[in-house]
Order: structure tokens, then sequence, then C-alpha cells
């Protein structure tokens, strides 16, 4: 998600554009339910350990419009990371409810994400990855990456034996990459999640 408006809002100390989807952006901390904020802080913990954390500006928000129905969203501008937001229509609830729709919405026999074993991490995380890598990142190690990333999803597509992906990642290679990082961060390990930290290594993303 790259686009942007023209209005600023102070996000976590800095003047940052308040994209037109967004509306009451706040903080992931009032949240209704403490359990959810602590599956936050366990997923920020869980990717930093696992790949190392580069986006922190994360915050929770009411969507407008066509992404109204968006778990989150990664923003960037002028090529670089800006920062997550999280939808309060779906994490604004108490944990029971989240994991169970997030559940019944998106696993399953046909799944539409990867399958983790923290469903309430899950955007986070998938959000997180993008901040890593995505075709909207322009800086000289994001570019060379997307090299790799393009050929593995390529093979990827291809693979009729992949255990536990879902058809979203399918769409394009930065979604790929980012439910790839997700199933990598908290999913059964394999030799895509393998790719993944070798090329979060080499490229230093």
């Amino acid at each position: 998600m790259g686009k942007n408006s023209g209005r600023t809002r102070t996000i976590k100390g800095a003047e940052l554009p308040t994209p037109k989807y967004a509306k009451n952006v706040r903080d992931l901390v009032t949240v209704k339910d403490p359990r959810v904020y602590n599956e936050f802080k366990k997923a920020m913990s869980r990717f930093h350990a696992t790949l190392g954390i580069r986006q922190r500006t994360i915050k929770l928000a009411d969507f407008q419009g066509r992404y109204r129905n968006s778990y989150g969203l990664h923003q960037t501008r002028a090529g670089k990371s800006e920062f997550v937001l999280l939808n309060a229509k779906y994490f604004d609830k108490d944990f029971k409810t989240i994991e169970r729709d997030y559940r019944k919405s998106n696993y399953g026999a046909n799944p539409w994400i990867n399958i983790t074993a923290k469903p309430v991490q899950h955007t986070l995380i998938h959000e997180l990855g993008h901040a890593l890598w995505n075709n909207h990142l322009t800086s000289k190690k994001a570019q060379n990456a997307g090299k790799e990333i393009r050929q593995l999803f390529r093979e990827w597509k291809k693979d009729t034996t992949k255990v536990g992906y879902g058809r979203y990642g399918a769409s394009n290679a930065s979604e790929f990459w980012a439910e790839a990082v997700a199933k990598t961060v908290r999913g059964e390990q394999d030799k895509y999640t393998k790719e993944i930290k070798r090329i979060v290594r080499k490229y230093r993303l």
C-alpha cells in the first residue's frame, strides 16, 4: 500500500501523511482487550527475534472506503516504509472473538491465507513483512532482493506439493513474500521459510 494524502497527523512523534482510508488513528494499547495488545507485543518480539524488525510505527485505525474490510495495511512513501495500520473493525474486540472469526474466515480446507499458530498475530506479522520488502520499496537492497524474491515466487506458484499456504500469496510477489514471512515467524518451517531467512540476511532487509 503506497497511496498518500496531503494531510498530516502526528503519528509517534513525527508528522506523517494521514491516508484517506484511515480515521481515528490511535495507539495499539487502546484496544479493548489487553490480551490482544499482549498478542501484538508477542508478534513484534517474535518477528524481531526471527528476522529483525524494521518498522515500529504501528497503529490502530478505523478503515474507510475500499479498504474498510482490510485487516491491515502497510504504508510506503517515496519508496520507503512509513508505518503499519491495523483495522479496528477486526482487532478492537475480545481475544476469543478475534481468534474464532479469523480462523473461520481465513483458514480451513482451502485457506485464504497461510496457516500459522497465532491467528491474532498474523496480520501484524504480515504487514511487518511488507515493511521488510515489497514492490513499493525502492532502496538498492530492496531492488536487489526483489530479483530473488520474484524468482522464488515463480517457483512457489509451480510447486504442487507445498503445504500450509493459502490462496492470497498467489496474488503477486509482494503478498507471497508477506505471507511467507508470516509462515516463517509463526508457522511450520519448510524450504520457502528457509529461503525467506536467507534473503533477509543476504540483503540485510
